[in-house]
């Protein structure tokens, strides 16, 4: 047991001695989610971010259209999320696995069949990482892959015992700056 605490601590230790930053940047993001229920279909998306990054924490806000497969239905929204991560160093990148919430909040829409996308604002959890490779000075390159879960909307369209609205991977490519 005395190993496993002296082993945990220089482990610790590792991190602790690890220089705190603050960044933050923009870039380009690509989405794919699953629709669950009797409708089934998928939500595509594209669309610019920004984040703020501290060494435990990432905030971000996305821009983006999307549009439903096999309905009539496209828009633009945004959507705001925050992470908890855990960096650590591999060679001269930077890994950060992260995990947070997301809301997404459609800003324009379609409507059809009598209800209103405008309502149908959603949270979800996401899981993911960030691989950060420097490049000149404090220049860095970020790419990121998020999985999400996101919950019914208020609006409940589908069948009242499907809770997971969708479900799927998204894709980021960004540029950040260590301040």
């Amino acid at each position: 047991m005395l190993t496993a605490l002296a082993a945990g601590g220089a482990f610790a230790q590792e991190f602790a001695t690890e220089k705190s930053y603050v960044s933050a940047g923009c870039g380009l993001m690509f989405g794919l989610n699953m629709i669950t229920g009797s409708d089934g279909g998928s939500i595509g998306r594209i669309g610019a971010f920004g984040f703020f990054d501290v060494t435990y924490a990432e905030m971000n806000a996305a821009f983006f259209y999307y549009d439903i497969t096999g309905d009539d239905v496209a828009g633009i929204g945004v959507s705001y999320a925050l992470f908890g991560k855990w960096p650590f160093k591999l060679g001269i990148m930077q890994i950060s696995p992260l995990a947070g919430v997301r809301l997404i909040i459609p800003i324009t829409h379609k409507t059809y069949s009598g209800f209103n996308y405008a309502d149908w604002s959603n949270i979800g959890l996401q899981l993911g990482a960030n691989l950060d490779y420097p490049l000149k000075g404090s220049w860095y390159l970020r790419t990121s892959t998020l999985f999400s879960i996101c919950f019914k909307p208020s609006d409940s369209y589908f069948d009242d015992f499907h809770t997971v609205y969708t479900f799927g991977q998204t894709f980021k490519i960004s540029i950040g700056y260590k301040l």
